[in-house]
């Protein structure tokens, strides 16, 4: 809902173009295979040289696909006919459906996503006005490097749990200086409160909130900042992940928050407040002598102001781990994960949503 148009470099679009008249294979080549006790056929593939269609699981009426590229290409999205119907890897279809369904592969090539988003006013005593600008971004993403680094299971893709929090996601990549670029102008002559909120506001609006099991296909999958603003869904951790990502490239101090829980745990973020600044909500801690505000960044359609926190959960409970950005390496750097307040750090397996 907050993407709202998907761009692609003009020569690819030529290549596109021509996926809208490609006939099924008669053969059946190109179909991918069906899991174990079915025998529902996905939707086929546009080539099956550049990728496959798995089916995942079967629901009733309904199938749960996933489209594989293969090494060096990409998944463009699911076509029925010249339009196209989704471009998420898992998708779910009904079974009369998938027959006019395809799914196009293409070599990796760039794509241009396009966010919009509310960023906050402020009245002239620094405060929130209440009322919002919309404003438009544009950022370009190599589909290529996503579909290779969203398959490689070498950057404890499935973890439950990491001392520091996933710092090691954390990327010095282009769509992210894209991101601080575009950003930097906006909050200009800001209070560090401000521009929190900004980057609050942006993440919100940008990234909506999705479960892994939902967009990967399983229980637990931490996503890279760049993977996350190339699908424009994720949950928790996910959007924690790119606001301090965003936020340490900005000079903000900033870092992880999360919470343990016997059922599923969370995670967000939080960010220093200056000396005299007061945040909207009473989420507010104190590490080393910084005052910190807590920062929601897992809401769809509303937003959620530095410092507030669901009744759901109790600041003091939280774990924190503090993230700086060394520009001259381009290394982020995590603090080890101490607890807020009562807050206890068992390194037990978590499940984050």
């Amino acid at each position: 809902m907050n993407r709202i148009l998907i761009a692609v470099a003009v020569a690819v679009l030529a290549v596109i173009g021509g996926y809208g008249v490609v006939s099924n294979l008669g053969d059946g080549e190109g179909a991918g295979s069906g899991v174990s006790g079915t025998d529902t056929t996905p939707p086929e593939s546009s080539d099956p040289v550049l990728g496959h269609v798995e089916v995942v699981a079967e629901y009733g009426s309904e199938i749960v696909v996933r489209a594989v590229p293969a090494d060096g290409a990409s998944f463009y999205g699911w076509f029925s006919g010249d339009a196209m119907v989704s471009d998420r890897m898992f998708e779910t279809f009904d079974i009369g459906a998938v027959d006019g369904v395809q799914a196009v592969f293409n070599e990796g090539f760039t794509k241009s996503v396009e966010y919009a988003w509310e960023i906050p006013m402020f009245a002239s005593d620094g405060s929130l006005s209440g009322m919002t600008r919309h404003e438009v971004v544009s950022i370009s993403l190599w589909s290529g490097d996503y579909w290779s680094t969203v398959q490689d299971d070498g950057r404890l893709r499935h973890a439950t749990y990491a001392d520091p929090m996933p710092v090691f996601m954390l990327s010095d990549s282009d769509a992210v200086d894209q991101v601080v670029e575009y950003l930097e102008p906006l909050v200009d002559g800001m209070t560090n409160l401000q521009k929190a909120t900004v980057l609050a506001y942006f993440v919100q609006d940008v990234i909506d909130y999705e479960s892994d099991s939902s967009q990967y296909g399983v229980t637990e999958f931490w996503a890279t900042p760049d993977e996350t603003l190339y699908t424009g869904h994720g949950d928790c951790e996910d959007t924690a992940t790119l606001y301090v990502n965003i936020g340490a490239r900005m000079g903000l101090d900033v870092g992880f928050v999360a919470f343990e829980d016997a059922r599923m745990g969370h995670m967000s973020a939080a960010v220093a407040l200056d000396d005299g600044e007061t945040a909207h909500g009473n989420a507010v801690f104190e590490v080393d002598g910084v005052r910190y505000a807590y920062v929601e960044t897992a809401i769809d359609n509303a937003h959620s102001d530095v410092g507030q926190l669901s009744s759901a959960y109790r600041i003091t409970d939280g774990n924190w781990t503090r993230v700086t950005y060394d520009s001259e390496s381009g290394e982020y750097i995590g603090d080890s994960t101490v607890p807020i307040g009562t807050g206890t750090v068992t390194g037990a397996p978590m499940i984050y949503g």
